[in-house]
């Protein structure tokens, strides 16, 4: 929204938005389909280039009425609950998915969804928990839901700004990448 909020003023600019798995993702910008990515962690070649935007965590989402929302939130009362997992693919084991791996654990994922804004609607009709970037959380949140840290070490991230190199010296590109810089620049 901020975004396009800067954009009122310029009725010649236009943006369409796509939601692509991390794999597609520099696929597409080394096809030019697309003129920028914002994700984490995309492995790329040196054919890619990528600006950092801000750092991020991950966090706890449930609704407030939840069983355990008032409780201690310990490792073993977050790995006992059912879970949905948010992910272009069932098989993208990012963020905790990967950190539990390391301790040896599994969450009982019993829903995955494409798209973060799904989860509000899910999370405040079930027990659910779900695992999400925290500036996004907080965007999200509202007074049917809540957030809690993560009860298991989980690594800072950053959400990047990915393009091709031969959009180096694009007017165009280099105007829109200064965009969502300035963009992320003013809200956080």
């Amino acid at each position: 929204p901020p975004l396009m909020a800067r954009q009122v003023e310029n009725s010649k600019v236009a943006f369409n938005v796509v939601h692509l798995p991390p794999a597609h993702t520099i696929d597409a910008l080394d096809r030019d389909e697309i003129d920028l990515a914002i994700s984490t962690g995309l492995d790329h070649s040196s054919s890619i280039r990528s600006l950092k935007l801000l750092s991020d965590r991950m966090v706890c989402v449930m609704r407030k009425k939840h069983p355990i929302g008032g409780r201690r939130f310990s490792f073993d009362t977050f790995m006992a609950q059912q879970h949905m997992n948010v992910s272009m693919s069932p098989l993208d084991q990012r963020f905790a998915d990967e950190a539990l791996a390391k301790l040896g654990k599994r969450r009982n994922t019993v829903l995955n969804v494409p798209h973060w804004l799904l989860a509000p609607y899910i999370l405040k009709k079930t027990d659910l928990l779900a695992i999400m970037p925290g500036h996004l959380a907080t965007v999200l949140m509202d007074d049917d839901l809540q957030m809690r840290d993560v009860p298991f070490d989980s690594a800072p991230f950053d959400w990047m700004l990915y393009w091709h190199r031969r959009n180096d010296r694009s007017n165009a590109n280099t105007w829109l990448r200064n965009e969502f810089s300035a963009v992320v620049e003013s809200n956080h």
